[in-house]
């Protein structure tokens, strides 16, 4: 494939996936800083506007790995796209290195 087109296809699929990527990253370390800071621990009673931290776990929860079927084929594609995207950004990089490396060459 050439590099132009590699690089379309992996601005593109780059764009698509930026905000599940953003999502799924957020909620792990949401989820993460949760259970470094010792789990539930003492309840307490939420300011008015705020969601009791219970709730926020399981939306958290609910965001990071729930959703039956339908969130196992989202997480599955995911972590397709983001092995793909790794994948055409190594092969990217390379290209460019032979290129830089042949430039210098005498």
């Amino acid at each position: 494939m050439h590099e132009a087109t590699l690089r379309k296809w992996h601005r593109t699929l780059g764009i698509g996936l930026a905000i599940f990527v953003i999502v799924q990253a957020g909620s792990g370390a949401l989820l993460s800083a949760e259970q470094l800071l010792g789990g539930h621990g003492d309840h307490v009673e939420p300011a008015a506007g705020e969601l009791p931290q219970e709730m926020e776990v399981e939306v958290t929860e609910g965001l990071h790995y729930g959703g039956g079927p339908v969130g196992a084929a989202y997480r599955l594609l995911l972590g397709l796209g983001l092995t793909g995207m790794a994948g055409s950004g190594s092969v990217i990089y390379w290209q460019a290195r032979g290129r830089l490396r042949r430039a210098r060459r005498p």
